[in-house]
């Protein structure tokens, strides 16, 4: 009787270490597909912000295009602003599922103002920003 509940214990003692180690090789790969995620959206990012940092500089260059994102950021046209960047740098692919956000934190009405454009994650933001 002895054998036998002790070959039940360590049957039941090897279940669990099977079960444990299933556990655990799950909770590894669920956290390493997450930090896939993140450094693959992080690249997606930065890669973002290179262009906004060439249209930023191209929309502040030129008064009519400056112009353009002003009153588009005054009035929240996304639409007009999203046509802005896209002259401007960035393509349609990476615009797509962008949101998009304006900022009017301007105290003149001149073309003093300057546009600043910044991205965020998850989901990639563009926000721009027109300062005095």
């Amino acid at each position: 009787m002895k054998m036998a509940s002790g070959k039940i214990v360590a049957t039941f003692g090897l279940l669990a270490l099977m079960a444990v180690t299933c556990n655990l090789a799950q909770a590894q790969r669920t956290s390493k597909a997450v930090v896939g995620q993140v450094d693959s959206s992080m690249d997606v990012v930065q890669k973002l912000q290179a262009t906004a940092d060439q249209a930023m500089a191209k929309i502040n260059a030129s008064t009519a295009e400056k112009a353009a994102m002003i009153k588009a950021v005054r009035t929240k046209n996304t639409d007009q602003t999203r046509a802005i960047l896209l002259m401007n740098g960035f393509t349609p692919k990476q615009l797509e599922g962008a949101k998009i956000e304006t900022i009017d934190r301007s105290t003149t009405v001149h073309l003093g103002e300057s546009i600043k454009i910044s991205v965020s994650c998850c989901p990639p933001t563009i926000t721009i920003t027109i300062t005095s």
